[in-house]
């Protein structure tokens, strides 16, 4: 096979900022790591002709608020066209093809409500008087911007407060090009679904629902075979199938209503098949340690057989074709990633473009259509690229960059470092190197995942790189506790979270230690969610190993968490409460930092957002305050956002107060600067002449 490789030059100049090349490429700053998408849910027309993406404000952008819609035409694969959709993007929900010509545009708009407004329920037991609400709008237009219809279009139709959402896809519909199936609910309720005209608007009901349904479900005939109903008192989730006689419905499952999306207990839904019945789905199927791919049958409501599993790792993803809803690969990793492709034409095809662009980067199918094929390339090096493959002429042609602003800045290589716990357990943990590193041994940031039911691949880290471009190692455990190697690997977690997770972390830092490569006087601990927890309890816990911690959105008291937690409910709370110990009270309180702030005696920073529903902000101020009380040095900054500050410019600045305070406890410039100014000797540090600052 001959791969040929025409760079596009004219249409990148056009759609993305071009950085120039350095005569040495440098270490890329926290706006270049952290900066947002050029190219977002890239999608091939059903043809495979045009590519449709969004495009995030880039760094050195004129307008850095504006979202731009792109549609580029592949015809002629070596001269591409591009084409900005009049379309303001900010709002927008999602985008997709409808068919070869026409797109389909989701937003959220602010909707007055007609009448002298609406009474609703205000959850506190009273009611209130609404006069707005947010409602999606769906639009379908050509290709060129041209021809705008809004379907389900709501200045038609009365429309009442249950008609909220009216972008609910429930088919593309591939075999008829006009129309899409939608999920609608009536003015007094019911989910339904309406078959609807992507060129006129036109629709017409083709399936009734109750108002307790859900969900539909159809197979790849585009028939509905499958919902899911809430019971009546909504603590309960039904799942009905069709017959095959297309009338009656029968009930084959019944689950929590924590556990929506489910088919049964632990049995999540992936992709259609060619079956009239048949669904593919993530389980762990005959009591199996690992997650599996398999084949469930709706008629029967089981699991009939595997399509992939592996002993040793979980099934990680699934990429499912947008358009068709079709599977088309999956990911496992233990050390590496790899890619199972399900069409043997298109795996022979990968196998050649994998061996083209080397073994330290995934190779994945993003779509298919027609002779076309969406690939994306990535790696610990490589953030995110994309390209397009013609199956037929053997051309691939480079899409685009996910984020510009890296492509030419020096980025840090990642290898693995394999070690054994304290009870011989082999474990191991991703290390990322400084590019440009200091003689001899280096400063070391210790990096915890979240989670705990998490974990690291050895793919592209935006933290771990912005922290080595300031020029130290990072390390990343997987310990006991992490997701992603089996349920037994997961569970080994529970109840361990200040234990036998904390000393999985402590012998990956000390294996390294004794390499020799680490500064023992100069190592730190970093980490978000749980990984913020692990910083604080590794300074309680290893004091004489760290010279400092930073913790986001950290949990620092256990039982305080899972009272916060506890109008939850159902499987999610009971299996929180297994994960930290629960009912063994006492455990809690000594696995909680907040409890035991007075054994801190490293420095300490903490950032949280003030919005975050997943750990509250009371938290951080918990430890906050309790490190004052016991005279440690501290800081606490609160942003406005959510578990993982949703303003991009908010965790640039958070981001920005992490590496200043690594720097300021780990790089040696810093530290005479700090101590220089403690001991108030100023003229410790030499002053810059006139000549140098010429330099």
């Amino acid at each position: 096979m001959v791969v040929r490789i025409m760079v596009l030059v004219a249409l990148f100049a056009a759609l993305f900022k071009v950085y120039p090349v350095a005569e040495a490429q440098v270490p890329p700053g926290v706006g270049a790591v952290f900066s947002e998408p050029a190219i977002e849910d890239p999608q091939l027309s059903p043809d495979g002709t045009r590519l449709m993406f969004i495009r995030r404000p880039q760094p050195g952008d004129e307008d850095k608020d504006q979202a731009q819609l792109f549609i580029v035409d592949y015809s002629d694969m070596e001269a591409p066209i591009a084409r900005q959709l009049p379309a303001d993007a900010e709002g927008l929900r999602w985008a997709a093809w409808a068919n070869n010509d026409r797109v389909l545009l989701s937003w959220n708009i602010l909707a007055d409500i007609e009448g002298p407004g609406a009474l609703v329920y205000n959850g506190q037991g009273g009611i209130s008087l609404i006069r707005q609400v947010w409602r999606t709008v769906l639009l379908a237009m050509d290709a060129d911007g041209s021809n705008v219809v809004q379907l389900l279009d709501q200045n038609r139709r009365s429309i009442s407060l249950y008609q909220t959402q009216m972008d609910r896809v429930v088919d593309f519909l591939p075999g008829d090009p006009e129309h899409v199936l939608l999920a609608v609910r009536s003015s007094r309720g019911a989910l339904n679904v309406h078959r609807v005209n992507v060129n006129s608007g036109e629709d017409r009901r083709i399936d009734r629902g109750r108002a307790e349904t859900l969900a539909w479900f159809t197979n790849s005939a585009g028939e509905s075979v499958m919902r899911l109903d809430a019971s009546a008192r909504f603590d309960r989730i039904h799942l009905l199938i069709r017959e095959r006689d297309g009338y009656r419905w029968r009930r084959v499952a019944t689950n929590q209503m924590s556990d929506f999306g489910e088919f049964q207990d632990g049995v999540d839904w992936v992709a259609r098949t060619d079956a009239y019945d048949e669904a593919l789905v993530l389980t762990r199927a005959n009591n199996a340690d690992t997650l599996g791919l398999h084949r469930y049958s709706l008629t029967e409501g089981e699991v009939i057989g595997p399509v992939f599993e592996t002993p040793v790792s979980d099934v990680n993803g699934v990429r499912v074709d947008p358009f068709t809803g079709r599977a088309l690969a999956l990911a496992w990793a233990d050390e590496q990633t790899y890619v199972e492709v399900f069409d043997p034409a298109v795996a022979r095809h990968l196998d050649a473009l994998r061996t083209f662009f080397g073994d330290d980067v995934v190779v994945e199918p993003m779509q298919r259509a027609g002779t076309r094929i969406l690939i994306g390339v990535s790696g610990p090096t490589e953030p995110q690229s994309f390209y397009l493959y013609d199956t037929q002429a053997y051309n691939i042609v480079p899409v685009g960059v996910a984020q510009p602003a890296l492509q030419y800045t020096a980025l840090a290589d990642v290898s693995v470092h394999r070690y054994r716990a304290s009870d011989g357990t082999a474990l191991f943990g991703y290390v990322t190197h400084p590019v440009d590193p200091e003689p001899g041994p280096l400063a070391l940031v210790v990096m915890p995942h979240g989670g705990p039911e998490a974990r690291d691949f050895n793919q592209f880290d935006a933290l771990a790189q912005l922290v080595a471009a300031e020029g130290f190692m990072v390390f990343q455990p997987q310990f006991r506790g992490s997701g992603g190697f089996g349920q037994a690997f997961a569970e080994a977690g529970h109840g361990e979270w200040g234990g036998l997770i904390q000393s999985d972390i402590t012998d990956g830092v000390r294996s390294l230690l004794e390499t020799g490569r680490v500064d023992p006087e100069r190592v730190c601990v970093a980490g978000w969610s749980f990984g913020g927890y692990s910083a604080l309890m590794q300074a309680i816990l290893e004091p004489e190993i760290y010279a400092c911690a930073a913790a986001g959105a950290p949990v620092t008291d256990l039982p305080e968490l899972l009272a916060w937690k506890e109008g939850d409910g159902g499987e999610p709370f009971d299996q929180m409460r297994s994960m930290l110990g629960y009912p063994d009270t006492e455990l809690m309180a000594r696995y909680s930092p907040a409890r035991r702030a007075s054994e801190v005696t490293i420095p300490l920073i903490m950032v949280h957002g003030d919005d975050d529903r997943i750990v509250p902000v009371e938290q951080s101020r918990l430890m906050a305050e309790a490190l004052e009380t016991a005279g440690v040095e501290h800081r606490l900054q609160e942003f406005d956002g959510g578990h993982g500050l949703n303003n991009p410019g908010e965790m640039l600045t958070a981001m920005f107060h992490i590496t200043s305070f690594l720097n300021e406890h780990l790089d040696p410039f810093y530290q005479q600067v700090r101590e220089s100014t403690l001991d108030g000797e100023s003229q410790a540090v030499a002053p810059i002449t006139d000549d140098e600052s010429d330099q």
